[in-house]
C-alpha cells in the first residue's frame, strides 16, 4: 500500500484533494487514486490512532477533547473510543491534534481560512505530537466525505501514515 510521504512536500502545495461527494464511492476512488487508503470497514493497525475532526462548537473555558469537543459527532466518537478502548485524538484547526488527556484553550478557527503554509504548521506539529506518543500512522474517522477535505490536506501535510474511513462503530 502507497502512503504519502513528506519528502518534497516544502516545495509542492499541499493537495486539494478536491470535493470528495458522499454516495456511490466517488469519494473511495478519488482518494485511492491519490495513495489514500480508504478501507470499507474501520481497522486499526498496530501503533495506529483513530482521529476525527473538530467541530464548531466547544466549550469556552477549554478542557480535554472529550469535553472541549461539544458537536454531537465529536461525542458520539469520544463516547466509542473509550468504550472500545480505542487509542484516539482529535484533529484540530489551531492545535494541530489533540490528543485524549491534553487540556486545550478555547480557539475559534475555521478549516476553510487555512492557507498551505498553515497545513504545513500544522502537520509538523502532528507529526511531531505524533513522534513524542509512537504513533504510526492515523485512521480518520469522518462520516462526511465532503467534510473531510481540510483534515485530509492537514494529515497529508503531517507525513505520516494516513488511511480514511467514514464509519467507526463496525470495529
Amino acid at each position: 500500500r502507497r502512503t504519502p510521504v513528506l519528502s518534497g512536500l516544502m516545495n509542492q502545495p499541499v493537495p486539494d484533494f478536491g470535493i470528495l461527494y458522499p454516495g456511490k464511492n466517488y469519494w473511495r476512488a478519488r482518494l485511492s487514486s491519490l495513495g489514500v487508503p480508504a478501507p470499507r470497514g474501520f481497522y486499526l493497525p498496530n501503533g495506529w490512532i483513530a482521529v476525527t475532526s473538530c467541530c464548531k462548537p466547544k466549550k469556552l473555558e477549554g478542557g480535554r477533547p472529550q469535553d472541549f469537543y461539544v458537536g454531537r459527532d465529536n461525542q458520539r466518537f469520544c463516547r466509542v473510543a473509550v468504550v472500545k478502548g480505542i487509542p484516539w485524538a482529535i484533529l484540530s484547526d489551531f492545535y494541530g491534534i489533540c490528543f485524549h488527556d491534553e487540556h486545550q484553550s478555547y480557539y475559534d478557527t475555521p478549516p476553510s481560512g487555512l492557507t498551505d503554509e498553515d497545513f504545513l504548521r500544522l502537520g509538523k506539529m502532528v507529526r511531531e505530537k505524533c513522534a513524542a506518543r509512537g504513533v504510526k500512522g492515523i485512521m480518520l474517522v469522518l462520516s462526511a466525505p465532503s467534510r473531510a477535505r481540510p483534515y485530509l490536506r492537514l494529515l497529508w501535510a503531517s507525513g505520516i501514515p494516513f488511511a480514511y474511513c467514514t464509519s467507526f462503530t463496525c470495529y
